[in-house]
């Protein structure tokens, strides 16, 4: 926000992208993926929701920042396009580490719980 009032560059449009969030939401997807296939082999997760919420904001993290170089130098369109998608993806992990975790957990405590 502090650039958006005080720009250390000059504002123009000059690179911007036509899809930038799905740029993003797309770029995302494999480090995501692999993240939760590689979770679902080897951990018991006793939290998969949280889990699948971190393991989406880091692999949306990282497009979002090579999009933030590559794309157009404006704070405002930097918020919403390209930090934007990785609450989207973040979002996205939360719902897919309790489908795709949740059906791996095993025993805990002891006991089986029920799904």
């Amino acid at each position: 926000m502090w650039a958006h009032a005080v720009p250390p560059l000059p504002l123009d449009g000059t690179g911007k992208r036509v899809a930038c969030v799905l740029e993003v939401l797309a770029d995302a997807a494999l480090p995501c993926a692999l993240g939760l296939w590689w979770l679902r082999r080897r951990y018991a997760v006793l939290a998969p929701g949280l889990v699948g919420a971190a393991l989406g904001l880091a692999a949306g993290a990282i497009p979002a920042i090579v999009m933030q170089l590559a794309c157009v130098y404006e704070p405002i369109h930097a918020l919403r396009f390209h930090l934007g998608p990785v609450v989207i993806c973040g979002l996205l992990g939360a719902v897919l580490g309790r489908v795709v975790l949740a059906r791996r957990r095993g025993l805990v405590g002891g006991e089986r719980r029920a799904r």
